[in-house]
């Protein structure tokens, strides 16, 4: 629990932009530096988190959380991922209403907020690799931007996705086509599989003799 606090503390700074911005960072460090979850998990349990009710940031803590620990784990991550960001926008509201008006802090935000688009649209792009695998997903996407430029409300795109999703699948089965999720699943299971021959222990390394 100590470490999933100190985890999601160090990304909590990531404040600006908004839970978007968190995203790469989470990635790195659940999966690249710690190696607790892998992608395919990690990035269908952010879809979930960005379709749930609140931040982005603070639902996938609350996922990662639960899923490693349980409730423990989930209030952990949470108040790991919560907590820095609450002193930080306390020191600036505090400190921001002094200088707000100085050149340099004018400047200094203007670049944030450039880097801030950067970041949000790595992580868009992380998530539309994991969500978009077939043509049917493809033509979802682009009936959901459709509708959003229409002026059609978020929350009924979503749930006319998740309509949609088990109708897709259905008809597949329907005419006789595996769906691309039960292959991505398998592979999926593949991949856990391979990984588990023995902790911290890749398939490759019984390949060239290691643990036999």
């Amino acid at each position: 629990m100590a470490e999933l606090f100190v985890a999601f503390g160090r990304i909590s700074p990531m404040t600006f932009g908004g839970g978007y911005a968190m995203l790469p960072a989470i990635e790195r460090e659940i999966v690249g530096k710690r190696n607790w979850m892998s992608q395919e998990e990690l990035e269908e349990g952010l879809a979930v988190a960005a379709t749930a009710p609140g931040g982005i940031g603070v639902n996938a803590a609350a996922f990662v959380g639960y899923r490693l620990e349980g409730w423990p784990g989930l209030a952990a991550a949470v108040t790991g991922i919560s907590l820095p960001t609450f002193l930080i926008v306390l020191a600036l509201g505090i400190g921001f209403v002094m200088v707000h008006n100085e050149p340099k802090v004018v400047s200094a935000f203007a670049g944030i907020h450039a880097a801030i688009v950067a970041l949000v649209a790595y992580a868009g792009w992380n998530m539309m690799r994991s969500a978009l695998f077939d043509s049917a997903t493809a033509l979802l996407f682009v009936l959901s931007g459709a509708l959003l430029l229409c002026g059609v409300h978020p929350a009924l795109i979503i749930v006319l996705g998740m309509a949609a999703g088990p109708a897709i699948v259905k008809a597949k089965q329907m005419f006789g086509k595996k769906a691309a999720c039960d292959r991505r699943e398998a592979e999926r299971l593949r991949r856990a599989a391979a990984a588990s021959l023995r902790p911290g222990v890749q398939a490759a390394d019984y390949f060239f003799g290691d643990g036999i």
